[in-house]
């Protein structure tokens, strides 16, 4: 599968990892490509990681930004386009997540 630019998924989501670490994110802030999308991932205090978004391919080798609410429940994120349309979606979410979140565990683990 391929994404913005007819990237492969998984150049897709390296390419992001790095606009993200130019942007000066977090290193606790991971993508990865997976079962057809990139997972974006946060670490917590703990060091698991915990999935907070997704970005899904779209038309025109775009990608849509989804963001997890809870989970099992996916709500769309603004953001869409190109790799760094979707970069400034993930520090929007991130802030947002340290926000509502204090302490919390606002995504869910990776893996389950």
């Amino acid at each position: 599968m391929s994404g913005p630019g007819n990237l492969p998924l998984e150049a897709a989501g390296v390419a992001l990892q790095r606009i993200l670490r130019a942007m000066r994110i977090p290193e606790h802030v991971h993508v990865r490509a997976s079962r057809g999308h990139l997972t974006i991932e946060s670490q917590d205090a703990d060091g698991a990681r915990l999935v907070v978004g997704r970005a899904l391919p779209a038309d025109g080798g775009s990608f849509r930004l989804m963001l997890l609410r809870e989970p099992g429940q996916w709500e769309e994120h603004p953001a869409a386009g190109s790799l760094e349309d979707l970069a400034f979606g993930v520090l929007e979410l991130l802030h947002a997540e340290r926000a509502h979140a204090p302490g919390g565990d606002p995504g869910r683990r990776a893996g389950r």
